[in-house]
């Protein structure tokens, strides 16, 4: 009996002692011992690593974004041109505004400009009152069937040819209008409309102007452009609506690729167009190095497209940095306007 419990003892003494001794059957354990004992922090670091990756690559994409979509300007250089600005005291009549402002902003343009709105039409508001414009912001599409940005046609015509008569004591045929897009922003509100207009009338040594605008590298960009009332408008403005099927230009960029296949295909529309260099009223917001950049002292910054759009809130942050420290507001806050008499007021209902 006591043979047999020694034997364990034994068996166990000899296979430790084979255990020791043998070299090859401890190289070949040896591994897989280590790869048991090592998984778990193998796994570890590799979840570690990930981590760290992610957070690095997120970290150089907010840095790659604030340095690509940041903007910084010269607030001294903007105060300079601003202040020099003075409210027209003497305000036209709705019906007789020589100019009118029209931009548009439903709810899926609000929406895109990041909670900047309020800056962009501001700047449209503060203009029109200091210069005695008038303003038309739409927050809705003519045509529901289209583009928000065919409401442009739509709109010329209700407000040249579907409105009030126009006093006869009105120069009718110097009526115009500004499309202005709600990605556009005014930063130099010294200049004038008229100026503009007046620049392209030299230009083409006083024959009949009745579009002003702007084109870069896509062809003319309707993102801003002035319009006058005049017989040759009212025919366009057919022909601009109807330029929509078949067209390469029209399909990709709507109304703006509509009026660039006219001016381009018929000589008789191009004779009424100028085109006006891209900084006096059409800038854009590129980064730098373009001959279409904003600068300071320039009419408006326009930041049409996706990847410019993204510079729209920063810039926005500029102009509402110039408008608190030049103090601007303070200077216009009653731009162009009169204040009604209380008593006038009550007597209108009474």
């Amino acid at each position: 009996m006591m043979m047999m419990m020694m034997q364990p003892a034994s068996n166990r003494n000899e296979s430790i002692s084979m255990a020791l001794f043998d070299g090859s059957r401890c190289r070949a354990s040896f591994p897989s011992m280590c790869r048991s004992l090592t998984l778990p922090r193998l796994c570890a670091r590799r979840a570690l690593c990930w981590v760290l990756f992610i957070s690095l690559s997120c970290a150089l994409v907010v840095l790659r974004t604030n340095f690509l979509y940041n903007v910084t300007l010269d607030v001294g250089t903007l105060c300079q041109v601003n202040q020099r600005v003075r409210p027209n005291n003497q305000v036209r009549s709705s019906n007789s505004t020589r100019f009118t402002i029209v931009t548009f902003a439903d709810a899926h343009a609000l929406s895109s400009m990041a909670g900047r709105y309020t800056s962009l039409l501001e700047s449209r508001s503060l203009y029109a009152s200091l210069h005695g414009y008038g303003l038309k912001i739409y927050f809705h599409r003519s045509d529901m069937r289209r583009s928000l940005v065919w409401s442009k046609v739509t709109a010329i015509n209700e407000i040249f040819f579907q409105g009030p008569e126009v006093p006869s004591s009105a120069d009718r045929d110097n009526d115009w209008i500004w499309l202005l897009d709600l990605d556009a922003l005014i930063f130099n509100f010294n200049v004038k409309l008229e100026s503009i207009v007046e620049s392209a009338r030299a230009h083409h040594r006083g024959n009949d102007i009745d579009i002003v605008i702007a084109m870069d590298h896509n062809g003319v960009n309707a993102g801003s452009v002035l319009v006058r009332k005049s017989e040759w408008t009212r025919q366009l403005l057919r022909r601009w609506w109807q330029t929509q099927v078949g067209v390469v230009m029209a399909e990709k960029y709507f109304e703006q690729g509509a009026l660039h296949h006219l001016i381009h295909t018929d000589k008789s529309v191009a004779a009424h167009v100028h085109i006006a260099p891209s900084r006096q009223f059409n800038a854009y917001g590129y980064p730098s190095g373009d001959l279409h950049r904003f600068r300071e002292g320039d009419f408006i910054v326009h930041c049409p497209g996706p990847t410019m759009k993204r510079r729209l809130p920063a810039y926005a942050h500029e102009w509402e940095k110039m408008m608190q420290q030049c103090k601007l507001r303070e200077a216009w806050m009653h731009a162009g306007t009169e204040l009604e008499s209380p008593h006038q007021s009550y007597a209108q209902f009474h």
